[in-house]
């Protein structure tokens, strides 16, 4: 299993924890509050994991797939979308299919 499909799971459970949260929020804030702490874990988790795999030499296709993940993280203007993209841009320009 990729990292990339490690973080599209994770994404996709945080997700939902954060629609349940939203809802929850409503009956019983107190409750909410864990669960907040819960998805950001999470989304620590994935970030964690998605460095460690931009660190490591890794497959062009790879680093498409992780910067989707960052750019759902944190946005198109993160700081680890612009590492993954420089990364990316630096392969392309050597015409290097391995990052």
């Amino acid at each position: 299993m990729t990292v990339s499909t490690i973080a599209a799971l994770l994404g996709a459970f945080a997700a939902t924890l954060t629609a349940e949260e939203a809802v929850l929020a409503v009956a019983m804030p107190e409750a909410a509050q864990g669960l907040r702490a819960t998805i950001e874990a999470i989304r620590n988790a994935t970030r964690e994991a998605i460095e460690a795999a931009v660190a490591a030499p890794g497959d062009a296709f790879e680093r498409m797939a992780l910067l989707r993940h960052a750019v759902d993280l944190e946005g198109f203007d993160g700081p680890l979308v612009a590492r993954i993209a420089a990364s990316l841009a630096a392969a392309s320009q050597m015409g290097s299919p391995t990052v």
